[in-house]
């Protein structure tokens, strides 16, 4: 099935889950169309040279054959520029982390084909506003960022990374 990414490359928490997920299409052998939020910047990332070329080949796929009837995942905040989007048909996934979401949030929520949340609170609230498209994706492991063999790394600590 064919794809497009909409994601932010950055330091911060969503330009790090976007950059674990590219990983993890990387490794399964993927090759989605890639549009990018903002400026493009792995410098927290320890990125190989194949997989920058990989994520390079995506940005420029998305300019040359992407077409609008494609499926587009976009990784970004539920605000207007979630409405801003480069399908017919856009899943948005969103860390929403507040008690109630405001009538323009809900609005921009009911517009999107599928609301992704990283919590199961964030969906219960949104459903209880009426939005009926809202999903609970929980966020995963990330193992290049975590060194697993080693068990005593950061023992007791909670790292939010």
């Amino acid at each position: 099935m064919e794809f497009a990414l909409h994601l932010p490359l950055n330091g911060v928490s969503f330009g790090q889950v976007s950059t674990a997920l590219l990983r993890e299409f990387y490794e399964r052998g993927v090759q989605p169309s890639l549009f990018t939020i903002g400026n493009v910047d792995l410098s927290s990332q320890e990125i190989t040279p194949d997989f920058n070329t990989w994520i390079q080949s995506c940005i420029k796929k998305s300019f040359e054959e992407y077409d609008r009837n494609t499926p587009v995942f976009k990784l970004w905040h539920l605000n207007h520029e979630s409405l801003t989007s480069y399908a017919k048909d856009q899943t948005l996934f969103t860390f929403y982390e507040l008690d109630h979401p405001t009538t323009i949030e809900v609005n921009i929520a009911k517009n999107q084909k599928n609301l992704l949340v990283s919590s199961s609170y964030a969906k219960n609230i949104l459903e209880s506003t009426g939005v009926e498209n809202c999903h609970f994706i929980p966020l995963g492991f990330d193992k290049n960022n975590f060194n697993i063999k080693d068990q005593q790394y950061l023992a007791d600590k909670i790292v939010f990374n």
